[in-house]
């Protein structure tokens, strides 16, 4: 919503922010009036992706030219980790840069050159989140990087990521950390495994004080599991993603074992088999939440009705079963307000999607008791289509 009497040009900012998913209309706003070009810039280049040589050159002429746009610049994304699309780059003075995305698409060695080209940014100060996406990277490469890491470095994801703990024979080519290991908090495993390449004395990274996790699902492979029970006095948000194979559910994770823990994020709550009306399949998030000992200390529990509409490779999302619905989310109200259980939980958020508005009325006569509470909120999003 608008606060009222808004200064004019906050309100052309506003209206600006709500386009920042289109780079199409933020160049028609850049065009359209001189008013809008500061506010349309800072989201046209908030991310770069970077996946050749030439894109790197050119990135690095318009920022020579318009210097102004490199305070814009909060994310980098590259594609394809080859030497000549990161060193045009690294001359940049970067400001604002805060998250490295590094993908890889060879199997091909990283020679040292391109190490070292991605050591000078890794290693500038204003880094906190660094993102490695792809089965193609190994523990060596990896730990030489973040070797070179800067200390105020707080979040790590890894996206379809596979990684061993490294061989004791190449412990010894490492270089050594420039200074003491930075503290992860954050970290998010996507379809990713590398608890055991993170907990090797190798890393030059600390996660044994992680406070925020986010998995694909609860089914976690042990090893990921084993990361997450280091911090398990530490860790207070745990998210999931999506929900997986229900035959399953018995190898959740088990809540009860993470004191700590105040914020549950649920990122895709609808289940895609529901079975029949007499004999309906028990839902695995719901299951989840009820091994929560009583007198547990959570505030917060967040769904999204819905995972993504399409996903190229992946059938599309089925229609909504209302029905269904409505069950798992009186299964879910029943959980959380069990005598004795979930005493200090202060908000139920759901996400719903715009052209699922008709949902929104389903969740609050679904669940009643919390909505006479007041504590459920209702949030209706765009899927970004």
């Amino acid at each position: 919503m608008v606060p009222a009497a808004l200064h004019i040009q906050e309100l052309w900012d506003h209206i600006i922010d709500l386009l920042y998913q289109s780079q199409n209309d933020l160049h028609s706003c850049s065009l359209a009036c001189r008013a809008f070009v500061a506010r349309a810039q800072s989201h046209a280049f908030c991310e770069i992706q970077i996946e050749n040589r030439g894109q790197g050159n050119r990135l690095s002429a318009v920022l020579s030219s318009s210097p102004h746009l490199i305070s814009y610049i909060l994310h980098l994304y590259f594609k394809n980790c080859g030497p000549l699309s990161i060193s045009p780059l690294n001359t940049v003075p970067w400001s604002h840069l805060d998250t490295i995305t590094l993908q890889r698409h060879s199997f091909a060695p990283l020679y040292p050159h391109v190490i070292e080209e991605l050591q000078v940014l890794v290693a500038l100060p204003t880094i906190r989140r660094l993102r490695f996406r792809g089965p193609l990277w190994n523990p060596r490469d990896l730990f030489t990087i973040f070797s070179r890491r800067t200390t105020g470095l707080d979040q790590v994801d890894f996206d379809q990521c596979y990684l061993r703990a490294l061989p004791a024979h190449m412990r010894d080519d490492l270089p050594v950390p420039r200074t003491h290991k930075p503290h992860v908090h954050h970290l998010e495993l996507n379809g990713a495994v590398v608890g055991e390449a993170l907990v090797d004395p190798a890393c030059p990274l600390d996660v044994s004080g992680l406070t925020y996790v986010q998995s694909r699902s609860p089914i976690m492979h042990p090893e990921n599991l084993d990361l997450n029970l280091r911090s398990r006095a530490t860790i207070t948000t745990l998210e999931f993603s999506q929900i997986e194979n229900l035959n399953d559910f018995r190898t959740t994770v088990d809540l009860s074992v993470f004191p700590a823990l105040r914020t549950i994020r649920l990122g895709e709550f609808c289940v895609k088999e529901h079975g029949t009306s007499e004999h309906p399949h028990p839902h695995p998030h719901i299951q989840m939440l009820a091994r929560l000992p009583k007198n547990n200390g959570m505030t917060t529990l967040s769904l999204t009705l819905f995972g993504p509409r399409w996903v190229a490779g992946q059938e599309p999302r089925p229609a909504i079963n209302v029905e269904a619905l409505g069950h798992d989310l009186r299964a879910l109200e029943d959980v959380l307000t069990r005598p004795g259980s979930m005493a200090a939980l202060l908000t139920v958020e759901a996400q719903v999607e715009v052209d699922a508005a008709d949902v929104a009325g389903l969740v609050r006569t679904s669940m009643p008791v919390l909505h006479a509470r007041g504590i459920i909120s209702v949030d209706l999003v765009d899927d970004g289509e």
